[in-house]
């Protein structure tokens, strides 16, 4: 493995990027971030499980905080989510870690780049305009002409889904039970404020509205169907929580996720091959649990198909436990059971979402 391509310079692939850069110890890599394409920047939020994949990349927890103006997150306060009323928590475990993180979406960017800077990865700004190859890609060529032939490509280009689903044309399975399809992300004051140390997630008759504690601000957004309720109704809701604000553009989504998310030699990563919505702050526990299995399981065609499999089933927990957010009345109720059932794999139990909610 000499040449490895990240494609995409959002979160989802300077991470990527710093991970080849040591897991491939010997490779170059390039990574190459389109000019024309604007980082979606709306997930600020993290799970338990991103502080011990910075701890992998030799990042500590200290520099990261301090860079991307972010905050510890010790859980998710969920207010209004059943007919009580009452407030109720989801927390972290870990063996190392009580607390994920919170941080700022363009921060982030502009401080893992400045770390890749330093590790000798390839920063190239250019747009793919013609991928060569089957099942195995042989040559990318960016819009100025520059050819790459790689080893290896990661698909991290978002939305765009420019490999694993343009060029592979790999079975997309969109969700049919989340129908959240749609975001407004806004900022406030800290004054506003609602509690520290916790990522506030408040349920509204039309969907839910996460607010994120930042050093230097709120990142906040309202979750919604926007084909269920029109989005100036979502606008003068905001309005009559917060008052006047200068409301960035709409973010559009389809809850789902490729059935396969490695073919040949090209893996998609974060946005690229699965979104249901910013509820747990899911997307970039993707992106970390599937690096680190590659490298549990290693780079050869021989462990595809496991890997495929391992990480659908990761992804189906992930809607499961979404799904039991907006089923459930009561997080301890029996309504589990109703949720579980459709599921006909083994990747999922009952006592695993309950250990969630002990």
């Amino acid at each position: 493995m000499k040449n490895i391509l990240v494609i995409g310079g959002g979160t989802a692939g300077w991470l990527t990027a710093l991970f080849a850069k040591k897991y491939f110890n010997n490779a170059s890599v390039t990574l190459i971030e389109s000019s024309k394409v604007n980082i979606v920047g709306a997930g600020e939020g993290t799970s338990i499980d991103f502080p011990i994949f910075l701890e992998y990349l030799d990042i500590t927890e200290e520099d990261f905080l301090s860079n991307t103006n972010g905050t510890k997150k010790k859980a998710i306060r969920f207010d209004k989510w059943n007919d009580s009323g009452k407030i109720f928590y989801n927390g972290f475990w870990s063996p190392s870690h009580d607390h994920a993180f919170h941080f700022d979406s363009k921060s982030i960017i502009t401080y893992f780049k400045s770390i890749a800077a330093k590790r000798n990865i390839n920063n190239i700004i250019g747009d793919v305009v013609e991928i060569v190859g089957d099942e195995n890609i042989s040559k990318i060529i960016l819009e100025d002409k520059r050819e790459f032939k790689p080893d290896f490509v990661f698909d991290c280009t978002g939305f765009s889904r420019l490999f694993i689903g343009k060029h592979y044309k790999e079975k997309w399975i969109p969700s049919k039970v989340l129908k959240a399809n749609a975001a407004i992300p806004f900022s406030l004051p800290t004054d506003k404020l609602v509690e520290k140390d916790v990522t506030n997630a408040l349920r509204r008759k039309h969907g839910w509205v996460w607010n994120i504690p930042l050093k230097h601000r709120l990142g906040c957004g309202y979750v919604y169907n926007d084909k269920e309720v029109d989005d100036t109704t979502i606008k003068e809701d905001i309005k009559n929580l917060y008052g006047d604000l200068d409301l960035p553009r709409k973010i559009s989504f389809e809850a789902g996720y490729y059935e396969n998310v490695w073919r040949g030699n090209c893996m998609a990563v974060g946005l690229s091959n699965s979104f249901f919505e910013p509820l747990l702050a899911t997307s970039i526990s993707v992106t970390t649990h599937q690096l680190t299995l590659l490298m549990t399981l290693g780079v050869s065609p021989n462990n595809i198909n496991n890997f495929n499999e391992a990480i659908r089933g990761f992804i189906e927990q992930i809607e499961c436990f979404i799904e039991f957010h907006y089923s459930n009345k009561d997080p301890k109720s029996s309504n589990l059971k109703k949720v579980m059932k459709r599921f006909k794999n083994d990747h999922i139990s009952s006592d695993f979402l309950m250990k969630l909610f002990k």
